[in-house]
């Protein structure tokens, strides 16, 4: 997994997006967060079958990119959660 930490400025209290893509992917895609404020985020991927494949807690930042690679054909769930509201996204992999 690799994440790149980008600054942007603030305008509201709560996520501006949440979006994963290509979806569908073939075996690699990536989930753009950006924040409308700093915080701790914590972003898990896991299988259809509630498996949890990754974990990762970004901090103080407003804008994060996530890339995920070399995962087997399946959907998978990304759970977004920041310190006010969490955002769950599905992605298909082929």
């Amino acid at each position: 997994m690799q994440i790149q930490r980008c600054k942007k400025s603030d305008t509201s209290d709560i996520f501006d997006l949440v979006r994963a893509y290509p979806n569908p992917a073939a075996a690699a895609f990536s989930v753009d967060i950006s924040l409308n404020k700093t915080q701790n985020v914590l972003i898990t991927l896991s299988d259809i079958n509630g498996r949890k494949i990754s974990s990762q807690l970004l901090t103080e930042q407003p804008w994060y990119q996530v890339q995920y690679s070399d995962l087997s054909t399946g959907v998978y769930f990304i759970h977004v959660q920041g310190e006010t509201k969490a955002v769950v996204l599905k992605v298909l992999v082929f």
